[in-house]
């Protein structure tokens, strides 16, 4: 069980490997090579298939905290444009550079940006902005971004691990960004949050449907998607359970090094992700990636005691005791609270997606509510899986395109056969 343990943290960040046959997303890999971002990762015994995933969601991490555009809407919230895979090289560091360098006597550096982006595909493509989870990266829907960034002008937001902001605060920072690149242009936008992300998205369209009302504009959220939203955070034993696992660091010891056991954080924290987080699918391809490791000789033992160690790493190192403290405190019951009892008056069309079986929240339940709460909602119930639904099961991308508010494009209609004529 604690080997097991050591290993379900990875799934807290749902990576690739988990998901696919491929241990490393290419396009991705290529972008961070063109900002010459250092993704050193360990090489030695590179042929376990557990230290691979370790391999892989490190680089993951790295990658997803870092974007050739990027545009700050606080000193600890980013939003980051992921251009489609065979675009990439285009928006290399240098181009963005230029593009920067470039001096407009009424347009702010942001304007000549987003104009920019939205030159590279001649304005055909409506705005999608993914608000994450509550690791701030959104690491769980990384096998959905690059057909996304195909469809969508893609955007997402990013929080900082050292970011303390308020609900109100990131409410602010998505509006504002919502503002700059779509009220004051014209856009179409389609709002979607996965997880924590499914509780702020509702905050965000209120607000900007509020202030363009207020100002006379045009609402540019056309749409909206919850994807396993948090809005039932109130109805779970998460708020009283997620302080006590976060109140674990004070055990943890000053001294530590690298060769020190796990934290008392992660080794619990590792346990209660396994026992929420994987549905059974996931849960028979970690049990594979366990069986598959192979220990025969004292090094192979050690290789993985040292991968179990890393496992837990991930979880301490990428979303710490502390962080977690703040956002199940100052987030989850905030959020509840201030955006619940409003449901029933958003009338922004909403697409609610329900992994049936979520131990994490009571998903499937929630979305029923939401469809009988909210004005304009529709939903999809997606059997046998659990609160991280966005893997290869499941196509974000063709949800969005299939929902009811999304724009359908207009047939030209063929001319009949006239034999005559």
């Amino acid at each position: 069980m604690r080997f097991f343990s050591g290993i379900v943290p990875l799934l807290f960040a749902s990576p690739p490997s988990l998901r696919t046959n491929s241990y490393l997303s290419a396009p991705l890999a290529a972008t961070v090579e063109n900002l010459n971002v250092d993704v050193a990762v360990e090489s030695e015994n590179v042929e376990y298939p557990t230290r691979k995933l370790i391999n892989d969601v490190k680089l993951t991490y790295r990658e997803l905290a870092t974007g050739c555009i990027s545009r700050d809407y606080s000193p600890t919230i980013q939003m980051i444009y992921t251009s489609p895979p065979d675009e990439r090289t285009y928006f290399r560091e240098n181009e963005v550079e230029s593009i920067l360098a470039e001096k407009h006597e009424t347009k702010s550096e942001k304007e000549i940006v987003y104009e920019k982006i939205k030159d590279s595909h001649k304005a055909e493509k409506p705005i999608l902005v993914y608000l994450p989870g509550l690791d701030g990266v959104g690491i769980s829907g990384t096998t959905q971004f690059d057909e996304l960034s195909d469809n969508f002008e893609f955007w997402r937001m990013v929080v900082d691990k050292k970011d303390r902001s308020s609900f109100t605060e990131l409410t602010t920072a998505v509006s504002n960004f919502i503002y700059d690149i779509a009220v004051k242009t014209g856009r179409d936008v389609i709002l979607a949050g996965e997880s924590f992300g499914g509780l702020l998205a509702p905050s965000v369209a209120m607000r900007v449907k509020a202030t363009t009302t207020r100002n006379g504009d045009e609402n540019p959220i056309k749409g909206m998607v919850l994807i396993n939203p948090a809005t039932s955070f109130g109805q779970t034993q998460w708020s009283t359970f997620g302080p006590l696992l976060a109140s674990l660091r004070h055990i943890e010891q000053e001294d530590r090094n690298e060769s020190s056991l796990p934290t008392p954080y992660s080794v619990i924290g590792g346990i209660a992700l396994s026992a929420t987080i994987p549905d059974s699918n996931q849960f028979q391809r970690i049990l594979s990636l366990i069986t598959d490791t192979k220990v025969s000789t004292t090094d192979e033992l050690s290789d993985v005691l040292a991968t179990m160690k890393d496992g837990f790493g991930i979880l301490a190192e990428n979303l710490p005791a502390a962080v977690v403290d703040h956002r199940i405190a100052q987030w989850l019951p905030v959020g509840c609270d201030v955006v619940n009892p409003r449901l029933d008056k958003l009338d922004t069309p909403t697409l609610v997606i329900a992994g049936e079986d979520d131990n994490m929240l009571p998903t499937k339940e929630e979305g029923e509510r939401l469809i009988q709460t909210m004005p304009d909602c529709t939903g999809i119930f997606v059997k046998n899986t659990g609160h991280f639904i966005l893997d290869e099961r499941f196509n974000l991308t063709e949800a969005i395109i299939d929902a009811p508010f999304y724009p359908k494009r207009e047939s030209v209609p063929t001319k009949k056969y006239d034999p005559i004529l």
